[in-house]
């Protein structure tokens, strides 16, 4: 009886050091995403405190203290996209390329209104570009971006058509390796029409590269929604 009881224990024993060890493959999966995504430049090295690289893949970086960048917070479509090139991680550094579909602007409202995003370009970039897509509804607002780096600021780029399939023009700003601030940004609307009121829905694109015009890669996280 003492026999089997040992046996059991021991049999226990290894059964769950068998399930902690799957566990920890699990648990080690995104910090073996950043790692090599920091290595191929896809993400920045870290260089903040808290690090906020892990919003470039993460819905949720860093709270009350500890890190809560898991698997369970991946963007939509990022373990996808690592799972198809690990090798060169291009589909993962492509999503991490646009920016979500939002809004910008107040429901009746026709207040000018802006979000804002901190970009951070990798090591060797020399400067960052941003387009925004104006999507519907069409109203007489118009949507705009613009890239800042104390003290440096880039021209407006101003999406003139809603909801066709264009980008604005890119706007550039010249100002090495991040941050940036990135602005999306609803004009005024002044008539009376109330239909004409009211969020912009709206999507984005940005790109960090060299001087000889090759990508590098670049985190992003938002830090004001208007």
């Amino acid at each position: 009886m003492i026999k089997n009881t040992t046996f059991s224990k021991v049999q226990y024993a290894f059964i769950f050091a068998i399930a902690a060890q799957f566990a920890a493959i699990d648990a080690i999966a995104t910090p073996e995403i950043q790692n090599q995504a920091i290595g191929l430049k896809v993400i920045p090295i870290p260089t903040t405190s808290p690090d906020r690289r892990c919003l470039a893949c993460h819905t949720v970086g860093y709270v009350a203290g500890k890190e809560k960048a898991d698997k369970t917070n991946l963007k939509p479509g990022y373990q996808t996209a690592w799972t198809a090139d690990k090798a060169k991680l291009t589909k993962l550094k492509t999503l991490l390329n646009v920016l979500p579909t939002t809004t910008v602007g107040l429901a009746g409202s026709g207040l000018a209104k802006t979000d804002v995003y901190e970009v951070i370009c990798t090591t060797g970039a020399s400067y960052l570009t941003s387009s925004v897509k104006d999507l519907a509804p069409v109203k007489q607002a118009k949507v705009t971006t613009q890239v800042t780096k104390n003290p440096a600021v880039s021209p407006v780029s101003t999406d003139a058509v809603d909801n066709d399939s264009a980008y604005s023009a890119s706007t550039k700003l010249v100002g090495g390796v991040g941050p940036y601030s990135v602005k999306i940004s609803k004009t005024a609307y002044t008539g009376t029409v109330a239909a004409e009121k009211g969020a912009e829905t709206y999507t984005g694109q940005l790109a960090c590269k060299t001087a000889t015009n090759a990508s590098t890669g670049l985190a992003w996280r938002i830090t004001q929604n208007q």
